[in-house]
């Protein structure tokens, strides 16, 4: 009568095969997990750059009135559009309330991200201001696009 012959604990093979799955799932979890992160950081930039937008837009027309605007084009361009810019160092909220937003327009552009600000004049009596906030994202340039007037009505 032969023996079967009885193997106390595990093989070779089997921890090693134990040990690639166990590193398969570690792999997916934390390249998911780098992506979560990745996508919040995108998405809280998104919010500070509408914050952003909402507020330059929400200075021009609650803060300015149409003479002051006119005044103001009037004494910095002498072209129909106008284009000023708010450049990468002045792009937040503590220096659009404390400087105001007159004060941290530039004609020039510089590094990325930027706002840029174009007034169109109508015989109306109606100005367009169009903001395009400019951003590099992942070697890509991209631009949020928003459009108001104010007028004298």
């Amino acid at each position: 009568m032969s023996k079967l012959k009885r193997n106390k604990g595990y093989s070779l093979i089997e921890v090693i095969c134990s040990l690639s799955i166990l590193l398969i799932l570690t792999s997916y979890l934390i390249s998911y997990q780098y992506k979560y992160y990745n996508l919040k950081k995108q998405n809280i930039d998104m919010v500070n750059r509408l914050c952003f937008v909402e507020a330059v837009c929400n200075n021009f027309k609650f803060h300015y009135s149409y003479e002051e605007l006119i005044n103001f084009l009037n004494y910095n361009k002498a072209a129909s559009e106008k284009i000023f810019y708010i450049n990468k160092t002045n792009l937040n909220l503590e220096k659009l309330n404390t400087n105001g937003l007159i004060d941290i327009l530039s004609d020039k552009q510089e590094a990325y991200p930027y706002l840029k600000l174009s007034f169109n004049l109508t015989d109306e009596n109606i100005i367009i201001i169009d903001l395009f906030y400019v951003y590099m994202r992942t070697n890509k340039e991209e631009s949020l696009n928003f459009r108001f007037t104010k007028g004298d009505f």
